[in-house]
């Protein structure tokens, strides 16, 4: 999936509980993204982000910006995705 074609937006989840399990939550996507110095920029939505979780996000090369779940709104969700989209 991301080893094999490149993309300009990943969306990820923080939390993958189908994942989780294997060791490859958001946050391991985000240090693989970074290690493999993907072009690929990302969005991080969480319900679970704590203040030290998003400090090592942003410490990140390829998180643009955190959503929160809490104070999601799809229209600013769009225009969040539209305005990186610009940006790639």
């Amino acid at each position: 999936m991301l080893g094999k074609q490149l993309y300009k937006l990943a969306i990820i989840d923080l939390r993958l509980t189908d994942w989780d399990a294997h060791d490859m939550g958001g946050m391991e996507i985000v240090n693989w993204l970074s290690r493999a110095k993907s072009p690929t920029k990302a969005i991080i939505v969480s319900g679970y982000a704590t203040v030290n979780v998003v400090r090592d996000l942003f410490r990140s090369s390829v998180v643009v910006d955190i959503v929160d779940k809490a104070d999601f709104s799809l229209p600013d969700f769009v225009a969040l995705i539209e305005e990186v989209m610009k940006s790639t």
